[in-house]
């Protein structure tokens, strides 16, 4: 495991801890939707080249973009692939 994952991975733990403690005790619902969330986040990813990528994006007629971030930077990027993908041939 590389370094800069260690580090992503501790920094997720401390927060996960500092999360349950103050939600306290959870509902049934809630436990669900964490057993729900971590075989999903379980899954294996990848990370792929913006070259690959934009060769995939834009050969697609439709493309579902999440983006859970409040931060103008996240939305801006989006703005940014869609003008890119107008001017691609």
């Amino acid at each position: 495991m590389s370094p800069s994952t260690e580090i992503k991975k501790e920094l997720y733990n401390r927060v996960r801890q500092e999360v349950d403690e103050k939600m306290g005790n959870q509902g049934p619902e809630i436990k669900n939707l964490e057993k729900t969330m971590s075989r999903f986040q379980k899954r294996l990813w990848k990370s792929v080249t913006s070259t690959s990528f934009e060769k995939v994006i834009f050969k697609t007629p439709v493309v579902f973009w999440g983006d859970f971030h409040g931060v103008r930077q996240y939305q801006r990027s989006l703005l940014r692939w869609l003008e890119m993908r107008q001017d691609y041939p």
